[in-house]
């Protein structure tokens, strides 16, 4: 385990009545991408490629930044955009994650930007053979 891994995890058990959600949602996004890789930024942003959570202060919250496809999104009348809002913020999209009642849609969010990640990632394979 990372240095920043175990800060995040650190962090998420931190939180008094979000601990089992944050917890719940690293190990999501650690199982879909088969790695924990994580990444602590200067502001405190711990990013794992897809995802990143930060955690500001005043109140407990979780602040996940995502890369979703918010056109996806809005064609499905996602209803978890009611439950989670989500709000554009330097190239990527925020929520808040205040209760465990928001767990789903933001374990959604986490697998929507992780699709979008997979799209911008593939590349089409060479055969010199058909040239």
């Amino acid at each position: 385990m990372n240095t920043a891994e175990h800060g995040l995890e650190h962090a998420f058990l931190n939180l008094p009545t979000l601990k089992h959600v944050g917890m719940a949602l690293l190990q999501f996004a650690d199982k879909i991408r088969g790695t924990t890789c994580v990444q602590k930024t200067a502001q405190g942003v711990f990013r794992l490629g897809f995802v990143a959570f930060s955690f500001p202060e005043g109140g407990e919250r979780i602040r996940m930044h995502v890369n979703v496809d918010m056109k996806e999104l809005e064609e499905q009348e996602n209803l978890h955009l009611k439950w989670l809002p989500l709000h554009p913020e330097q190239g990527s999209q925020v929520c808040e994650i205040t209760h465990a009642g928001q767990l789903a849609c933001a374990a959604s969010y986490i697998e929507n930007a992780y699709g979008k990640f997979l799209s911008t990632r593939q590349t089409t394979s060479f055969d010199p053979t058909t040239n």
